[in-house]
């Protein structure tokens, strides 16, 4: 990028980035009110269940503190301490960076995917990635498949809108890496200002004995070395689906974020994505109920204490 303004740009559009993280680092490290409420907005447009746009503005003073604000809102999103919410905010955020692309300049567009570490050529108007590249970093359940795709010399051709699928995922990894922030080493002003962001209402809360299924959302916050084959299909998947009603996509995603942390303490399982996936399906095509809280107890016995 050549000039101030045009880093200050790229770096509003996308405020993970490189170029965004030294607009931020210039910026004072005291808390300052006006990031806090802007950051709070961003954070609950995020959690709003709707598809948060990207939209333009002109003033660069506007733009700086979309950038600072980006910040805020992590740091307010993990204050919540609510993963559910976190994911929420994670994908939304990603779908500012997928909007913000349809428009976007190729030179931005290529900017952008050489910092997410994809390798893609202009060619006459569409964008060029090698075909193991392409593999690697599809998604699947994009519409990104290789039938009937122009495909030459081992390069697949996709156009903006397919690219920005690529690149909105691989933004959605650059965004969820070190969040949560730990509690401890949020500032104060952080987590006392956090408790005044509007939270949706959750529909469809099942009751049992009169209580919300606590201990289920217990489990998501808690890694377990064991029984993630059965914490999956039969507590986790019924749960998510059919309780909370999230869409089995997100869902899948929720599930496949907490394995992660589950091989973090004991890598040694099988549980992958095709299983997860499975299991959303399944639980949704047979409106299954998660296991009851007397059973669950003896499924976790010696391994989680799930309390009353």
């Amino acid at each position: 990028m050549e000039s101030e303004a045009e880093k200050l740009e790229f770096s509003y559009k996308y405020p993970f980035s490189k170029a965004a993280m030294e607009i931020i680092g210039s910026a004072s490290s005291k808390i300052e009110e006006k990031y806090l409420r802007l950051g709070k907005l961003r954070l609950e447009e995020d959690l709003s269940r709707r598809r948060p746009e990207f939209t333009t503005v002109k003033l660069n003073e506007i733009k700086r503190s979309i950038v600072v604000s980006y910040v805020y809102s992590r740091m307010l999103a993990s204050a919540l301490s609510d993963r559910y919410l976190l994911n929420v905010y994670i994908n939304a955020e990603s779908n500012r960076v997928r909007s913000a692309l349809s428009s976007e300049e190729t030179n931005n567009v290529m900017e952008l995917s050489k910092e997410l570490g994809i390798p893609v050529a202009s060619e006459d108007g569409s964008f060029a990635i090698r075909f193991d590249q392409f593999l690697m970093n599809k998604q699947k359940g994009t519409g990104l498949q290789l039938v009937n795709r122009n495909l030459d010399k081992g390069m697949v051709y996709l156009s903006l809108t397919e690219l920005s699928e690529i690149i909105a995922e691989a933004a959605r990894k650059r965004i969820a890496a070190n969040l949560p922030i730990s509690t401890k080493k949020l500032p104060k002003e952080i987590l006392e200002y956090a408790k005044s962001v509007k939270r949706p209402v959750r529909k469809a809360r099942v009751q049992q004995g009169g209580k919300i299924y606590r201990w289920i959302e217990k489990i998501l916050e808690t890694p377990i070395h064991d029984v993630r084959h059965r914490t999956v299909n039969l507590i986790l998947a019924p749960y998510l689906i059919n309780v909370r009603n999230i869409p089995e996509e997100e869902a899948v995603k929720i599930i496949t974020e907490y394995i992660e942390k589950c091989k973090e303490l004991n890598p040694d399982t099988n549980v992958n994505g095709a299983y997860i996936k499975y299991q959303c399906k399944y639980a949704k095509s047979k409106g299954l109920k998660p296991l009851s809280l007397k059973r669950a107890k003896e499924l976790y016995e010696g391994t989680l204490e799930l309390g009353e």
